[in-house]
């Protein structure tokens, strides 16, 4: 065969996943050895000199180990999602090889608009960059930028001096209210969770020292010991109370217990004659709403008793308990941190008075708030991300999508009162700009939610989808990405010492700069082991007449010799 026939143009390589295969489909044949043709570099799977194979693997090795002249952009990073109108920080890695004395420039584009340039100095003969810099979230939607990285100098390639990434840019951040009896230490440790978000916009009330509260619109309300009594006056408050926004109760000894157990779907305290117990927090492994890290526990073991009502707890049908009482060594059913509510609104309460003192000595433990502050920041993020209630749904599983994978929606539609359907028409239209307009039609199954579009080049796209229920049109939109899959354009310099110490292991030959007349002679001059055919019959005794009359003859021999000498 005529080796210039060979093309290396996959997106990736899988030196472990190719040997496997040939392995598996060599099974029981007599395999003489394999020849691997390779520069040695792998982006996926294991390095296979981790696995044994029972054939010689001859190598040959291909491509340079010289260092080349190259720049290369190797990563950017940067928040996926960030507020129209501020700045968002991005931090690109390059390196430059054998291109010392040379100048770069960096520029950063958006819609053909040149955003930043940069200019670069290469000292020395291998060097990497780190540039960090803002830039402005100006157009609300997804938003492609384009960073490329300029020389003069001639490279062994160009194709790995731009990358593209994308930034979701949000019209504005989730409001939330912290409204509290009086002040207390724990707003300062809720506060702390929460400034942590830049996603969160956050107000902070205190009944009687503030001004007077406004009934807004908000996303997630804190209510600390409220109800009580005096909040109870005053309207906007109590509109809040009322409202179906999603709440976080902390209940304390200024807490109206009485208000609370009518305002509330998630538990009922019957507290008796004001009386308080000392507990320590316990985590439910069976939890099962959001992710709780593994590690909480170690941390929640070593932290003081808080303050929590004493008396008969009653939970909801639908409550759910993320944290245990315990009471000494003991933990008890009782609830600390307890989830529930209603279609419309979902509520938390936790019992306990005086867990600020629980993010101090985390912090005195191990330098770091970082338990305390996961646990509280998935619960708020839990409650403030409201539930989709639309009968007919259709979103891409992710935002962003690599050009060498299929785009993958999931698909839910519903009748009225919210029964999955099934075998519904639905129709896909995908746009980007107005260079491509791509229409697809298919139906909703049950066995699986989900409908594949393969084929995209990289770019932003937006689709709109339609269906009729029940005689009424309905729709759904979006945007999502596809990125250019660039991964064999990261590391170009060959790993030939990889080839040879595989050839080395399998007892193959290692190859390299020989041409194809002479590497077929010395493969063909190798003595391969002989093929040893064997074959195996397996015929049952009772086929073979002669040890049949043999069997029987000895049988017979035996009995009369133990009647003639009386044995029976």
């Amino acid at each position: 065969n005529d080796t210039d026939d060979i093309q290396f143009e996959a997106r990736q390589t899988d030196l472990s996943a190719l040997l496997n295969r040939v392995e598996s489909n060599f099974e029981g044949r007599n395999l003489a050895g394999v020849l691997l043709i390779s520069d040695g570099i792998y982006n996926k799977g294991i390095n296979p000199l981790y696995k044994d194979y029972y054939y010689p693997i001859h190598t040959l090795a291909v491509g340079s180990n010289e260092p080349r002249p190259d720049v290369s952009l190797e990563s950017i990073n940067a928040n996926s999602i960030a507020y129209q109108g501020n700045l968002f920080q991005v931090k690109i890695n390059a390196s430059a090889n054998q291109l010392a004395g040379e100048k770069l420039e960096l520029s950063i584009f958006h819609n053909g608009e040149s955003l930043h340039n940069e200019k670069l100095i290469i000292d020395e003969a291998s060097q990497s960059f780190e540039i960090n810099l803002a830039l402005e979230a100006k157009e609300k939607g997804l938003n492609r930028y384009v960073a490329v990285l300029q020389t003069n100098a001639e490279e062994i390639t160009k194709e790995n001096n731009t990358q593209s990434f994308y930034i979701d840019v949000v019209e504005g951040k989730q409001k939330l209210l912290i409204l509290a009896a009086s002040p207390h230490p724990d707003l300062k440790a809720i506060k702390g969770v929460l400034e942590k978000n830049d996603n969160y916009e956050i107000i902070t009330k205190v009944v009687g020292l503030d001004e007077k509260i406004q009934a807004d619109n908000y996303d997630l309300i804190v209510f600390h010991q409220i109800p009580e009594s005096r909040s109870l006056y005053d309207n906007a408050i109590k509109e809040l109370l009322q409202s179906e926004t999603p709440r976080i109760y902390f209940i304390g000894r200024s807490t109206n217990l009485n208000v609370f157990n009518s305002l509330n779907n998630v538990i009922k305290i019957t507290q008796r004659r004001n009386q308080f117990d000392e507990v320590y927090p316990a985590i439910n492994n069976d939890f099962e709403m959001f992710g709780v890290p593994s590690e909480i526990q170690s941390v929640f073991s070593e932290l003081s008793p808080i303050v929590v009502p004493y008396g008969q707890l009653n939970l909801r049908s639908n409550a759910e308990i993320l944290l245990y009482q315990k009471i000494g060594n003991l933990t008890t059913s009782r609830p600390l941190l307890v989830f529930g509510g209603t279609t419309q609104r979902k509520e938390a309460v936790m019992l306990g008075d005086g867990f600020w003192k629980w993010r101090m000595e985390e912090y005195a433990y191990n330098e770091s708030h970082q338990q305390f502050d996961e646990l509280f920041s998935k619960t708020i993020q839990f409650l403030a991300v409201r539930e989709d209630k639309r009968q007919f749904i259709v979103k891409p599983s992710k935002k962003d999508f690599s050009d060498n994978e299929p785009v993958v929606f999931q698909v839910e539609v519903y009748n009225e009162i919210f029964e999955p359907l099934s075998n519904q028409e639905i129709n896909l239209e995908i746009t980007q700009g107005d260079s491509l307009r791509n229409n697809y039609n298919f139906r909703s199954n049950e066995l699986s939610n989900e409908y594949q579009v393969s084929g995209l080049s990289e770019g932003v796209y937006n689709f709109f989808a339609t269906t009729i229920i029940d005689g009424e049109k309905f729709t759904s939109s979006g945007q999502f990405s596809v990125k250019a899959f660039n991964i064999e354009l990261v590391e170009l310099t060959p790993d030939h010492q990889l080839l040879k110490a595989l050839s080395q292991k399998t007892g193959g030959i290692f190859f390299e700069e020989i041409n194809p007349d002479q590497l077929l002679t010395k493969l063909g001059a190798l003595e391969y082991p002989q093929k040893v055919v064997s074959e195996e019959e397996v015929i049952p005794v009772i086929n073979l007449k002669w040890i049949f009359f043999l069997i029987l003859a000895l049988l017979s021999i035996e009995w009369f010799t133990r009647k003639y000498f009386g044995g029976y």
